[in-house]
């Protein structure tokens, strides 16, 4: 009997080390964030996170096997940076710890119960289908030059979504352009509120009217840049949302905007990671590419940065570079042949290692840093103000000051250690492709819709990620709505009379 006991015991003792080494080896094997090549570059692509889809409310991602730590937006590719040892790792874990801060959307507050049919069905249902307009003209759409923007509607129509997407207006067949917008959707869509969102992609001269004429049968969304210079057009037809890509724009113009009834939100440039993207790995026969315009007093630093490129094409660097006069366009900038130039933009970005960029005076991150890195290039610049903890690691930062000399000497550094330009530029793509993606939107306007249809959010700033809003003054992000009063006044305070004179006019 004693023996028959103790076997037992010792039976169970062994299945239970069993079971312990059986989590430990299932934890090891999953949990690890690097995959070490047989090239020895060390970055995994597509095997932790791969293409995983996601939930655009809860963040829960359903492809592959998603990132083992969970991703706040869902939106996580994945992928690593580092041998597996030593400081590529510990550069990797640094990079995920600050894109872990930028989350931009706070989960979509729902209805508490299906049950509560005096709702509609999407004010409970995270995956009711939304009717959504793309308002725009049939030449803002493909002869316009920021090419980007029109990668949106893309986004919008992936499955995950539930939108039913229409890109319509002004030259699209079917379009009356002698009745306004309600008038045109209640011919073709049978009624005026058929569409629950629609989204100005480009003002025209009568967006006004349109916008007038949509009333609060749909929510009406405009996307714009740099405020300061669209102030007239922008104040005239505001609809009920505006987001603006430049963040420290928000509270500068909040005190005259919300009485107007509108929501102010902010998200940065967006881009399409099925459009533009890139093999790091691949060969880039160009050394250096520098493409702006001119700089003059809001961009002054790109005079340097095209003079450093200058100096690097003298001593035999194979260097690409363009810079033309304010007012006048390079290829890639026709507004004739937007779509075409613009492919060939991306293609000198596929083919360069290093690309040269610089904010502007005023702080904004513009569209050439989520370009650049999304394409596979290694980025190398000045500090946005935007998501200001991010760029040391996705960019080969350069202080503003710094002669043309100097940054000659900077860059011929890192050409001359081709692994590090590919480590930097992997997280620069892994950020691009993440954060940076236009899935982002679809995301955003549902959360927007919801709160304003469902719980009556009105007059209102959402921005949920960090800022310098005036050089030395830092928002941390807040992914709840500002309203205005005492909270806006103590977060504020007198910084956005300080951003406005920072910025100078035109």
């Amino acid at each position: 009997m004693a023996l028959a006991s103790n076997l037992r015991v010792l039976g169970l003792v062994l299945a239970i080390s069993s079971l312990v080494y059986l989590f430990y080896f299932i934890q090891v094997a999953t949990l690890s964030p690097y995959e070490v090549d047989t090239n020895g570059v060390g970055y995994s692509s597509g095997h932790v996170g791969g293409d995983a889809s996601s939930d655009a409310d809860s963040g829960a991602t359903t492809g592959n096997s998603g990132d083992a730590s969970g991703d706040p937006d869902g939106d996580s590719t994945g992928g690593s940076i580092g041998e597996g040892s030593g400081d590529w790792d510990e550069e990797y874990t640094n990079f995920r710890a600050a894109m872990d801060e930028i989350n931009f959307f706070s989960e979509v507050k729902t209805a508490p119960s299906h049950k509560n049919r005096t709702l509609p069905e999407f004010c409970y249902s995270p995956n009711a289908t939304l009717n959504l307009l793309v308002f725009v003209s049939y030449d803002g759409m493909y002869n316009k030059i920021i090419q980007h923007i029109n990668q949106y509607p893309d986004g919008l129509r992936r499955a995950h979504h539930n939108y039913n997407v229409e890109v319509w207006g002004p030259g699209f067949e079917g379009f009356d352009e002698k009745i306004l917008l309600a008038q045109n959707v209640e011919r073709r869509f049978g009624r005026k509120d058929y569409f629950h969102i629609i989204y100005v992609l480009y003002a025209l001269d009568r967006t006004k009217d349109d916008v007038k004429s949509i009333g609060d049968n749909s929510m009406v969304f405009r996307l714009t840049a740099e405020m300061r210079r669209r102030k007239e057009t922008l104040f005239k037809a505001v609809g009920h949302v505006i987001i603006g890509v430049y963040a420290q724009e928000v509270p500068m113009w909040a005190e005259e905007l919300i009485p107007k009834g509108v929501n102010i939100v902010s998200i940065p440039w967006l881009f399409n990671k099925d459009m533009i993207n890139g093999d790091v790995e691949a060969p880039r026969p160009v050394d250096v590419t520098f493409m702006a315009t001119k700089g003059g007093k809001f961009y002054p630093y790109r005079e340097v940065l095209y003079q450093a490129s200058e100096i690097l094409r003298k001593k035999g660097y194979n260097v690409t570079n363009t810079q033309v006069d304010k007012g006048g366009k390079a290829n890639w900038q026709s507004s004739t042949n937007g779509r075409e130039y613009y492919n060939e933009y991306l293609e000198r970005l596929r083919s360069t290692k290093i690309f040269l960029t610089t904010s502007s005076v005023c702080g904004y991150m513009v569209g050439k840093y989520g370009e650049a890195m999304a394409s596979g290039a290694m980025l190398l610049g000045t500090v946005p103000d935007e998501m200001p903890n991010i760029w040391e690691h996705t960019m080969a930062v350069i202080p503003k000051g710094l002669t043309a000399e100097q940054i000659a000497e900077e860059i011929e550094k890192y050409l001359r250690d081709e692994d590090k330009i590919k480590r930097i530029a992997k997280r620069g793509q892994e950020f691009a492709h993440t954060k940076l993606e236009v899935d982002q939107i679809g995301k955003l306007f549902r959360k927007l819709y919801v709160d304003w249809k469902c719980w009556n959010v009105r007059q209102s700033i959402y921005v949920p990620y960090s800022f310098y809003y005036n050089q030395d003054m830092y928002f941390p992000g807040s992914p709840h709505y500002i309203h205005l009063g005492e909270e806006y006044n103590r977060i504020f305070g007198e910084a956005n009379r300080k951003c406005v004179a920072r910025c100078p006019k035109e």
